[in-house]
């Protein structure tokens, strides 16, 4: 039986879609963030939903955008799911 894929959430969705629209690679956004890549990766691939404060700090503040506006897809979710 192979491992169920899970779809990326809407915290996923929003990192990449920033990251695209500053036309960073991950790579840049890595050494812009002070986050690696592999995180960056996991992030918007799914795999880890729940990143700690100093890494949406150091992804916001790369990408030129509040903490609220990486995370507002998840605070939106939750409250739908109340």
């Amino acid at each position: 039986m192979t491992p169920r894929r899970r779809e990326p959430g809407p915290l996923a969705r929003t990192l990449a879609r920033l990251r695209a629209r500053a036309w960073l690679s991950r790579e840049r956004l890595a050494e812009f963030s002070g986050v690696s890549v592999d995180l960056i990766a996991s992030l918007e691939q799914g795999r880890l939903a729940n990143p700690t404060l100093n890494t949406l700090l150091g992804l916001a503040g790369a990408l030129g955008v509040e903490v609220a506006e990486l995370i507002q897809g998840v605070r939106k979710h939750r409250e739908g799911d109340a």
